[in-house]
């Protein structure tokens, strides 16, 4: 592509018609021809004003964006024509959106507001996959959202402590282990709640033996299987059973929770005498094991 103004502005539009959906013909209306837009387009003619007026109503863009000749002024008018639908739909956490919105904007034109809304949604998306235990994918979510949360003021310490807690996460997916970066009570906040860090440390308290704290904010999911390894070790089998198989087979489990209440389960089985149910934790732990770990970085 050439560098002066009439191939900026050419190219300019094209990708915006074609973004649209509009042929040449379909610009054009009854206003200009279709040769023309082609002219145009191809940088061998520069619109007069009116042309330039009916082109952007028929884009539904900014006059003023087709004359924008440098990233900056660009990143300006690409982020008016989307930051209301984009404000909407990470308002009502429509993250998906939010990444199709800002799909293909230019790197060097996201201000502070931009790189904060795609940082997040990028971690939200990320934990939507792991729970559908697409956990290589996840980890690359999680690390562009990294990148771009340092880039944004808006994105302190704590966006970044959450993007490690949720990686250490995936990371120990296939793992019954309860490290110590997943009862740091310092990751609670806007990205971690502290329900999810209170599970660890009250399943850790109850797996030692100990009964979970009175403080205790876990809910759902995550209070009944801290409930149910209660009742393991108080040796009531037949409710602990009853949990973790439905637990076990809940599609909308966490995904951190899933091979830790399997484990759970196989062990309650045998302490019951239940083969079947032992058998049948177990080979799902396997095959866990054999589908997740070559997605998990060693």
């Amino acid at each position: 592509m050439r560098n002066d103004p009439y191939s900026l502005m050419g190219e300019k539009i094209r990708r915006i018609r074609r973004e649209k959906g509009l042929t040449q013909k379909q610009l054009a209306g009854d206003k200009v021809t279709r040769n023309m837009i082609s002219l145009i387009e191809s940088g061998r003619e520069f619109p007069s004003a009116s042309t330039i007026v009916h082109i952007a109503e028929k884009l539904e863009i900014p006059a003023g964006y087709l004359f924008a000749s440098s990233p900056d002024e660009d990143g300006m008018y690409e982020k008016e024509l989307i930051i209301s639908g984009l404000r909407k739909a990470f308002e009502k956490d429509d993250h998906d959106t939010c990444l199709k919105l800002l799909a293909g904007f230019p790197d060097d034109g996201m201000d502070d507001e931009l790189l904060y809304i795609y940082a997040v949604s990028l971690l939200r998306n990320a934990l939507m996959l792991a729970d559908r235990l697409n956990l290589a994918e996840a980890l690359k979510k999680l690390a562009l959202a990294d990148e771009t949360g340092s880039r944004s003021v808006y994105c302190g310490t704590g966006f970044r402590k959450a993007v490690s807690y949720y990686s250490e996460l995936i990371r120990t997916a296939c793992s019954d282990d309860i490290t110590d970066a997943m009862t740091d009570i310092s990751v609670c906040g806007s990205e971690v709640p502290s329900e999810t860090v209170s599970y660890f440390i009250n399943l850790k308290l109850v797996r030692s033996g100990e009964k979970p704290s009175r403080f205790c904010e876990s809910r759902g999911f995550q209070l009944s299987h801290i409930n149910a390894v209660d009742q393991m070790l108080e040796e009531e089998y037949p409710d602990a059973l009853r949990t973790l198989r439905n637990l076990a087979d809940n599609e909308r489990l966490p995904f951190y929770m899933k091979y830790r209440v399997l484990c759970d389960l196989e062990t309650a089985a045998s302490a019951a005498r239940d083969m079947s149910d032992a058998y049948y934790a177990s080979k799902r732990r396997l095959d866990m094991i054999e589908e997740l770990s070559p997605q998990i970085p060693g």
